[in-house]
């Protein structure tokens, strides 16, 4: 059975669950190499060499992959974040082992309004319903309460919250953001903590909820 090697960047389950499915090919021995987030057990178990890079610091994640260059075939990234930072792009170019991941310039997890435009274009028959704003744009005497919490919760959106907005085209790195508006803020703000309430049993974080809740005049 030929035998490769493969470094892992490892953000949580889901890279845990690569690195899983990889141990049990039947058509390759597989040796692993881990740059953990955090210290995971079944990582640190089934790894060949296993380092925790707490921030992934993509620097660190190529040094890493420049000291095992001649045992390791390719790199596999699944985390968002050293994807946004040019993962790929560096340790290209610093090593020649090859990144399975997109490159900084297609990395569009950076930008939730680049996500939405590019879904409008190719299929928007499975685009949400969207709104891009600025703070500068919604000045007067209307209040605008922005509520963000976890994207598995949209289901439950009542009726003052429902609208999908992106602030700024930054990344909430799997959450998104509501918008209300009403002229009464404490009116609006308990609106907003009774949603956040109702979302935190399905919430996986025990004090997870509200991320921001802000007047935006």
């Amino acid at each position: 059975m030929e035998k490769i090697g493969v470094l892992v960047v490892s953000y949580g389950a889901r890279e845990v669950a690569m690195a899983d499915a990889l141990l049990r090919s039947q058509n390759y021995q597989v040796e692993l190499f881990v740059a953990d987030k955090q210290r995971n057990p079944f990582n640190a178990q089934h790894a060949t060499k296993h380092k925790v890079i707490p921030n992934l610091d993509i620097n660190e994640i190529c040094k890493f992959a420049q000291e095992n260059r001649e045992k390791i075939d390719f790199v596999l990234v699944g985390s968002e974040k050293p994807i946004i930072e040019g993962i790929r792009d560096l340790i290209e170019k610093q090593t020649g082992i090859p990144v399975i991941c997109p490159t900084k310039e297609f990395a569009i997890e950076e930008s939730k309004i680049a996500q939405r435009i590019l879904f409008e274009e190719i299929a928007p028959e499975a685009n949400p319903r969207f709104k891009i704003f600025h703070p500068d744009d919604f000045k007067g005497k209307d209040v605008y309460i922005v509520l963000t919490y976890n994207g598995k919760a949209r289901d439950d959106i009542d009726a003052k919250l429902r609208e999908i907005i992106s602030p700024r085209g930054g990344t909430f790195a799997g959450l998104f953001t509501l918008i209300a508006k009403g002229k009464d803020e404490q009116g609006l703000r308990e609106e907003a903590k009774k949603l956040a309430d109702k979302m935190r049993p399905r919430l996986a974080a025990k004090n997870a909820g509200i991320a921001s809740l802000n007047p935006v005049r």
